[in-house]
């Protein structure tokens, strides 16, 4: 019994040390996965803001027509550096990057990230939002992050040329904001796994997309202890609601101010 113990011993210490190892390798090729996504995104996202760049400068003194193919040709190159930025967000969400809650206005955030998706195309229509409590404690980029996603998403998906109607509101301790757009909605079965990573339902094939943005707007929401939900719109189309709590008790004080606030 005793040898029988020792051999099993052995056996655990051995196949401890073979996890360790492949642990190891696991977090060393992340390391070197993500060391060079940045660099491929620094190669990448510098032509386009030069691109971006000219094209402005160029824009008032354009003729009507060729102006019309400047300010498009500023949305693609936004659209792609967005798209890169989206994809290493993906990343750094799934690598577990802790939340930094500050103090932030909420309305100063949801209209900056609107007015964003509107020089992307979107046709956006936000309510009043008196409701709106004015402090909000909570991680000001990732909630910038999820709400250019699911804009972004309704943009996409939500037919063109309809308006995307975004709403929010606190309700006890909680701030919720929803985004409902026209588009033909989400078929029942598929419900159930659009917040899956790298999913896409059928009717979203021939629309170009990633399958992360409806994923990381999960993870966000979680990481404040919040929520996303999906509700089909009787009229048409789709509502997805954002919930995240007013306040957060690990609140950091020494951070500088988020762009998101200004």
């Amino acid at each position: 019994m005793q040898e029988a113990n020792g051999r099993l011993e052995e056996r655990v210490v051995e196949r401890t040390r073979d996890i360790e190892r492949a642990l190891s390798g696991e977090r060393e090729a992340r390391r070197r996965l993500r060391t060079f996504l940045d660099m491929a995104a620094h190669e990448f996202k510098t032509p386009l803001a030069v691109i971006d760049s000219a094209a402005q400068m160029l824009v008032d003194t354009a003729q009507e027509g060729v102006g019309k193919r400047l300010i498009l040709i500023r949305r693609s190159a936004r659209r792609v550096s967005d798209l890169i930025e989206t994809c290493l967000t993906g990343e750094r969400v799934d690598e577990e990057v802790p939340i930094r809650p500050i103090p932030f206005t909420p309305a100063t955030l949801i209209n900056r990230v609107a007015e964003r998706q509107r020089g992307h195309g979107a046709a956006i229509s936000v309510a009043d939002g008196v409701h709106l409590p004015t402090i909000c404690v909570a991680d000001p980029d990732l909630l910038g992050i999820a709400l250019d996603a699911l804009l972004d998403n309704a943009r996409r998906y939500g037919g063109d040329g309809e308006v995307i109607e975004l709403e929010a509101h606190s309700d006890g301790a909680v701030l919720i904001i929803s985004i409902a757009d026209r588009g033909p909605g989400i078929p029942c079965e598929e419900r159930e796994r659009i917040f899956e990573k790298y999913y896409r339902g059928e009717g979203s094939r021939n629309t170009p997309g990633t399958g992360i943005g409806l994923n990381m707007v999960k993870v966000i929401a979680d990481l404040h202890g919040g929520s996303i939900v999906h509700h089909p719109r009787p009229s048409g189309g789709s509502v997805f609601v954002l919930t995240i709590p007013l306040s957060r008790t690990d609140t950091v004080t020494d951070r500088e101010p988020s762009p998101a606030q200004a």
